[in-house]
């Protein structure tokens, strides 16, 4: 019965009805907030991350910098968090003490909810963050292959990372698989019509 109804709901969700009738209902009623994470989201957050309860009890004990260097970027349906992404200063940027670069990672949003546009609010809002943040950069990782969410990184303004840019993040270099690549967004944007 189980997997009936799971197997249902995924056709569903792959007809293109679905993703525009999705889509267009929340972004007119406005159905999703986006917001950044505050300590009160703690519990939430554990419940959204871990389905083992253990390691929700960690993370919540964790201590968890929820305002200087990490911002969990939160989209909440009601009182749901339905996606997430995280921002964060580069620690070596950290040292020397310039907001210059901000690097986005953890973007998730549930299979499920895939295509309604709440990947690009959470975008959007972590610009907006960063912007606020005097950045003139906000960074990412991301698979090469992983078309569509390059794609969607494109649209919102990222580019592939400059060369005198890369050159800089050496640090970063060196971590970066074969099958990765950085995209960067310069902030203040400036959109292509």
């Amino acid at each position: 019965m189980r997997k009936t109804i799971s197997r249902i709901l995924r056709r569903i969700q792959n007809a293109d009805w679905f993703r525009i009738f999705g889509r267009s209902l929340i972004n007119r009623l406005r159905l999703v907030n986006y917001r950044i994470a505050a300590p009160e989201d703690r519990d939430g957050l554990a419940r959204f991350l871990y389905k083992d309860p253990a390691e929700r009890e960690a993370f919540k004990e964790e201590k968890q910098d929820f305002q200087d260097r990490t911002l969990y970027i939160l989209a909440r349906f009601y009182k749901t968090i339905i996606g997430m992404a995280v921002i964060s200063r580069d620690q070596c940027e950290r040292q020397k003490g310039t907001p210059d670069d901000w690097w986005l990672s953890g973007l998730f949003v549930p299979s499920v909810l895939r295509g309604l546009g709440i990947g690009q609010g959470i975008v959007n809002r972590a610009i907006q963050e960063t912007l606020s943040l005097k950045a003139k950069h906000l960074n990412l990782i991301v698979n090469k292959d992983n078309l569509p969410t390059i794609a969607l990184y494109e649209k919102l303004g990222f580019r592939s990372m400059p060369k005198p840019l890369l050159e800089s993040n050496k640090h970063i270099l060196a971590r970066l698989s074969p099958q990765e690549i950085i995209l960067s967004c310069p902030l203040p944007i400036r959109r292509e019509n």
